[in-house]
């Protein structure tokens, strides 16, 4: 039997694209320029804010050089109120508790920024995640298999231990 389960947290857990739309779309407008879809973020979102950022400058066709000021424009925004819109899919609570009553270990590794991801962890699910990693000053990314790793010790568990 397994020991451990590792999850992603946008897009598994949490719905996330209409918080991430917003507040993407938020920084855009900022400096002039339009919002894109939210549907068109599923496709731009995956890697980490800030290819996230970079995509979404391409798609509405700013240069590079305005990553520098829309980034942390919206990763200001969003660490500001990183729970609006955001909500777990339906069942997931009760798949972490039953994960929990047979001594299932649960923790999230994420291309969040870690310090946003911890706080969407525990409020949104509190003790139903006993370890959440999210992107460090490292700069380190899934499919980087560092935070997998690191978890792994954390929680103690093998390979072969682990979902």
């Amino acid at each position: 039997m397994k020991k451990a389960v590792i999850f992603d947290l946008d897009g598994t857990l949490s719905n996330t694209i209409d918080t991430i739309a917003y507040f993407v779309n938020l920084a855009l407008e900022h400096f002039g320029f339009a919002p894109i879809e939210t549907e068109k973020y599923k496709y731009l979102c995956g890697n980490g804010a800030k290819l996230l950022i970079e995509r979404s400058l391409k798609t509405v066709g700013a240069s590079a050089e305005y990553f520098d000021k829309v980034y942390p424009y919206y990763v200001e925004a969003y660490d500001k109120d990183f729970m609006f819109l955001t909500r777990p899919y339906d069942g997931i609570f009760e798949m972490l508790d039953a994960l929990k009553a047979k001594g299932i270990k649960t923790a999230v590794l994420t291309n969040k920024p870690h310090m946003t991801a911890c706080k969407v962890i525990e409020d949104l699910f509190g003790d139903r995640i006993l370890l959440c990693r999210g992107v460090k000053d490292d700069g380190i990314t899934k499919p980087d298999p560092t935070g997998v790793y690191e978890i792994m010790n954390a929680l103690k568990v093998n390979k072969e231990d682990i979902l």
